[in-house]
């Protein structure tokens, strides 16, 4: 059988919290408030993931690609390979593939 490195799991404290906060039936704002607190942590660390970043670059770029004559010349500019006249699927298919891509070459991975 294979074995999976977890390394360091994040602490829970934050998020059970949270969960205690959902249980008591505690007021909305109280709850998006405590998840915003928990979450806070999460995404300053993604912050500095380069496959966070990198699919942060795409999601800005597609829009401006969807502006060119050429849009699926303009995805395949930034890397995402979609057929001619790509329906949504193709695109968020592309991007996930492009996603891939630059995780396989920057040899980094994280959840």
């Amino acid at each position: 059988m294979g074995h999976q490195l977890l390394g360091t799991l994040p602490d829970p404290g934050l998020w059970t919290a949270v969960v205690q906060l959902i249980e008591d039936r505690a007021d909305v704002d109280m709850v998006a408030a405590a998840v915003s607190h928990a979450a806070e942590q999460s995404m300053i660390d993604a912050s500095q993931d380069a496959t966070v970043q990198h699919a942060f670059y795409l999601v800005a770029k597609i829009p401006l690609a969807a502006r060119e004559n050429d849009f699926e010349g303009a995805l395949a500019h930034i890397g995402i390979p979609v057929p001619n006249a790509p329906m949504l699927t193709d695109v968020v298919s592309g991007m996930m593939e492009a996603i891939d891509a630059s995780t396989r070459q920057s040899r980094t991975r994280s959840d």
